[in-house]
């Protein structure tokens, strides 16, 4: 998350802010791999093939699908859309975090949700509010980090 807002104050011209990116991702695998805990137990489950996925709940595999593009195309190209519109490298920044952090803000609740009521319905409603480009929009205006016209 930080390296999204220190964008704007690292020069993308030299591979110093890359080899910086390297060293804090090796540390962090480092960190992450020394770590001790119990493995899971393992159960072996039943394969279910795509075929049999899509027959059984052809509505739930093609918004799977659509998601995964639309969400890769998101992150992929609005912020090098915004960046061809002339808007600084630290509001980038701002909206990506603001973009991912409303997306995790609603992760517990619609667990939650889900756990006590039917999963279709409180993934239905809990998507409606979780991607909500608007809010993250009005959250980088009020910042002082909108498009700069």
């Amino acid at each position: 998350m930080h390296s999204q807002l220190l964008i704007g104050r690292a020069s993308v011209k030299s591979g110093a802010p890359f080899s910086i990116i390297v060293v804090l991702f090796a540390a962090a695998l480092v960190l992450v791999s020394t770590t001790r805990a119990e493995p899971p137990q393992t159960t072996v489950a039943e394969e279910l093939p795509y075929g049999q996925l899509l027959r059984a709940a052809p509505v739930a595999f093609a918004g799977a699908g659509l998601s995964g593009f639309i969400t890769g195309a998101f992150y992929a190209l609005v912020p090098a859309w915004m960046r061809g519109e002339g808007i600084e490298r630290t509001a980038i920044g701002l909206f990506m975090v603001v973009t991912v952090m409303g997306g995790l803000a609603f992760q517990v609740p619609v667990g939650r949700l889900s756990d006590r009521f039917d999963r279709r319905w409180a993934g239905l409603c809990g998507g409606r509010y979780r991607r909500n480009p608007p809010a993250t929009h009005a959250v980088c205006d009020l910042a002082g980090r909108g498009p700069a016209r």
